[in-house]
């Protein structure tokens, strides 16, 4: 049942649904042009310094960050495919960061369009770490893994909360990449977020 709800289509993406999130959520065009946001997302920008709307487009105000965030929308060419995903953390102070979780919608060049979820890592995000185990046959400890990596934590931190090797959760992440069919940890972290919204499907 799980596996025949698609977030990579805006048809699928209700307003209503946009604003239950517990994530900033922006539908973003080809040429970069804000087509759609949820409320939370405007509380978000709202209340940080290393974002803004300018002229209808979300601006970040991070050197590195706003080159590949730009990068994105630079050419009609270089727009990504369906279902890929791109990961950019905004570091806002020394303790705290913004995350954005850019996945593609439509793999149509001209009416390319894409998802942004804006969120702060220090504000947990849901996902339901049972689900996952049953939904992929993942081991305890791999669920564990799984959800860090979508803070965006490297290996090495990952390994140090856990207090086991970093070779250790290298050969979990290759268990979870092949229990859920996924080869990148930006293809993990898009999976992730799908169970997210499932999560919230599944309580609305």
């Amino acid at each position: 049942m799980f596996n025949n709800i698609d977030i990579t289509s805006e048809s699928n993406i209700t307003d209503s649904l946009m604003n239950i999130l517990p994530v900033g959520m922006v539908i973003v065009n080809n040429l970069g042009c804000i087509e759609k946001k949820n409320t939370l997302s405007n509380k978000i920008i709202n209340n940080t310094n290393v974002l803004s709307i300018n002229n209808n487009k979300l601006k970040i105000h991070d050197y590195n960050s706003a080159v590949l965030y730009n990068a994105i929308f630079s050419t009609k060419s270089s727009f990504g495919k369906k279902n890929q995903a791109t990961l950019i953390s905004i570091p806002e102070n020394t303790y705290n960061k913004i995350e954005l979780l850019i996945i593609y919608l439509s793999t149509n060049t001209y009416e390319s369009k894409c998802c942004v979820f804006i969120r702060n890592p220090n504000i947990n995000t849901y996902i339901d770490r049972e689900r996952l185990e049953f939904l992929y046959k993942l081991t305890t400890t791999e669920s564990i893994i799984a959800i860090e990596i979508t803070t965006g934590l490297s290996v090495t931190t990952i390994a140090t909360k856990l207090e086991i090797q970093e070779n250790t959760v290298r050969t979990h992440l290759k268990r979870i990449y092949s229990k859920t069919n996924t080869n990148t940890q930006s293809n993990l972290v898009s999976l992730l977020a799908n169970n997210m919204l499932l999560n919230l499907i599944s309580a609305s």
